[in-house]
């Protein structure tokens, strides 16, 4: 407010100026509380957008940490289930490793009786022969 110089009269200051001032300042202040009213009307509506934007961030925060437990719970069944999976392998591979030298031990086992059914069969038909060689000499000394 500036500085106002009011008109004297008989008793003091002239009313009409009195009441022209204070009319002049209680326009200035329904002017500036309405300013104020506006810019409060104004914060309070940016404080509830705020707290709405806080609202959904915390919504999505929830969400996003909740996705980040199913991802975190995904990941660790699915270790579990690759450790699953490897140990499962390694007990098949064991498995078949032990068929395959069983199967090896029986193949070895009937090559060695082949082997000797063959040798059998080598000594009977030199015996056969070394027989006949021996029949045949005989008949051709005779």
């Amino acid at each position: 407010m500036s500085k106002k110089i009011f008109g004297t009269s008989l008793f003091g200051f002239k009313k009409k100026d009195v009441l022209a001032y204070l009319d002049n300042v209680t326009n200035d202040m329904s002017i500036k509380i309405k300013e104020k009213d506006n810019e409060i009307a104004s914060l309070k509506e940016q404080i509830s957008t705020l707290n709405s934007d806080i609202i959904k961030l915390q919504q999505n925060g929830n969400l996003f940490e909740a996705e980040r437990q199913n991802v975190a719970n995904a990941i660790i069944r699915a270790e579990e289930k690759a450790a699953q999976i490897i140990e499962d392998a390694k007990k098949e591979a064991q498995a078949s490793r032990e068929e395959i030298l069983n199967q090896i031990n029986s193949d070895r086992l009937q090559l060695k009786e082949l082997q000797q059914e063959i040798s059998h069969i080598r000594r009977n038909a030199i015996n056969s022969i070394s027989k006949l060689n021996g029949e045949l000499e005989h008949l051709e000394d005779k």
